[in-house]
């Protein structure tokens, strides 16, 4: 797999699904592809290609226009660009991730374990964000100028952000630098965040979301999150008039913070907080 991967032509579509015996790789790996897509199957259809970073470098940067990723574990990469400690994908088309774990995880500054920037969409289903560290955002995953996320089906755990006023632990989504003629549409349905350390938004954290943007909760679970500040479940950080906001069968247990130990959002523009509670959904 590694071989293949790295003598890969550039901007040329790649395609590596196959059932393999299991494989580590310890050399980050940079691709420059218009589509690729890895997988990595063996006869009962279980993980089993793990890419194992020495922990000087990542394991997989990725620059294409689509990229899928399936069956596949990262882990102990540590990104020495600021972003994207396991994985990082840059490229403004469609991109999708199945049945991936993303451990341990480490930058100095966005996406511990995983970083993904595009102008297209990224859909996420059955994998797990675990161990990532990251000093200013998104330990377990930062999602730049997405046009729309949908995580079905997956965990954060154990991601911490540490630098002051840190944002999302487990996750974070943002437009940045761009117009804003379009709202994000972001779905979360049955995800679980427990255990992620951040200052702002323990569990998620989502900001300058566009015109008319959705965030949807959707039977998640958020428990043992901290922030030392506010928000332990998340924190919405646009004004919740400007959001269509939809919280539903949600619930969170033992989440600390000073201010909010569960959903904080910002009603009227304002600085001054809105505390909001999971059980009892959104709106009322």
């Amino acid at each position: 797999l590694q071989t293949v991967l790295t003598k890969a032509p550039d901007n040329a579509p790649v395609a590596v699904c196959a059932r393999l015996a299991p494989i580590v790789t310890t050399t980050a790996i940079l691709l420059q592809q218009s589509d690729l897509a890895i997988c990595c199957f063996n006869a009962t259809a279980t993980q089993t290609c793990t890419f194992q970073s020495s922990g000087i470098d990542n394991n997989l940067d990725a620059f294409g226009s689509s990229v899928r990723l399936q069956d596949l574990v990262f882990e102990n990469g540590a990104s020495n660009v600021f972003f994207g400690g396991n994985v990082a994908i840059d490229g403004n088309g469609d991109h999708v991730i199945v049945d991936c774990e993303f451990r341990n995880g480490l930058t100095s500054q966005l996406g511990g374990n995983l970083f993904v920037q595009t102008r297209g969409t990224l859909s996420i289903v059955g994998s797990t964000f675990e161990g990532g560290r990251a000093g200013e955002s998104g330990a377990g995953l930062y999602v730049l100028n997405a046009r729309a996320l949908s995580i079905f089906e997956s965990t954060f755990t154990n991601n911490s952000v540490s630098d002051a006023d840190s944002v999302g632990g487990g996750l974070v989504s943002v437009l940045q630098n761009m117009t804003t003629e379009f709202g994000q549409q972001i779905i979360l349905q049955d995800v679980d965040f427990n255990n992620n350390t951040a200052d702002l938004g323990a569990g998620f954290f989502v900001s300058q979301l566009g015109t008319l943007p959705r965030l949807s909760l959707l039977s998640c679970e958020f428990e043992g999150n901290t922030a030392r500040q506010a928000g332990a479940a998340g924190v919405v950080a646009d004004s919740l008039d400007s959001v269509d906001l939809i919280v539903q069968n949600s619930s969170g247990a033992q989440n600390e913070a000073i201010v909010c130990p569960e959903l904080l959002g910002f009603f009227d523009n304002s600085t001054t907080p809105q505390c909001l509670q999971l059980a009892a959904g959104f709106p009322q």
